[in-house]
C-alpha cells in the first residue's frame, strides 16, 4: 500500500513521516484543538495505492490523550482493541497512473435521447417552416 495525499481535517495537523527511499510510512494527525471529545469520534480520509495483489492490510492506531495517556489499537480482530482491517479485492481500476479518473459506465440511454433530441427538433424545423408558409401564402 503507498499512501498518496490526505483531506485537510479543520482542528488537525498533519505530518508525513517518511523512510530513507522517500516513502511515507507513518502518518500522524494531532489535534491543534479540543481533539475528539468524548462521545464524538473524527474521520481521517487519505488515498492511496492499492497492492497488486488480494491481501488484507492492518491498520495499527495509537491513540494519545491530553494527559499522556496511549492507547494502542494493535490487536487481532477479537482483542479489545483491535487495529482496522481493510480487504484489497482485485477490481476494475478507475484511476490511471497520474490519478485521472476513466469512466467505465456504459451510458445507453444516452443513444436513445439523441434519437428523441434529433427528431423533436426536425418536427420543430417542420412546424415552423409549415408555419411560415401558411402566414405568407394568407397574406397575399
Amino acid at each position: 500500500m503507498e499512501f498518496q495525499q490526505y483531506e485537510p481535517v479543520p482542528g488537525w495537523k498533519v505530518e508525513e513521516q517518511k523512510d530513507t527511499a522517500g516513502k511515507v510510512k507513518n502518518v500522524v494527525w494531532e489535534a491543534t484543538g479540543e481533539g475528539i471529545l468524548p462521545g464524538q469520534f473524527q474521520r481521517f480520509t487519505f488515498v492511496a495505492k492499492n497492492p497488486d495483489k488480494e491481501q488484507k492490510i492492518a491498520w495499527d492506531a495509537y491513540q494519545q490523550y491530553k494527559d499522556g495517556e496511549i492507547v494502542e489499537w494493535t490487536g487481532d480482530e477479537k482483542a479489545e482493541k483491535p487495529h482496522s482491517l481493510t480487504t484489497i479485492a482485485k477490481g476494475t481500476s478507475l484511476t490511471g497512473e497520474h490519478g485521472e479518473v476513466s469512466s467505465v459506465e456504459k451510458n445507453e440511454g444516452t443513444s436513445n435521447m439523441q434519437v428523441i433530441a434529433i427528431v423533436l427538433s426536425i418536427l420543430a424545423i417542420v412546424s415552423s417552416v409549415s408555419a411560415c408558409v401558411f402566414v405568407v401564402r394568407r397574406k397575399k
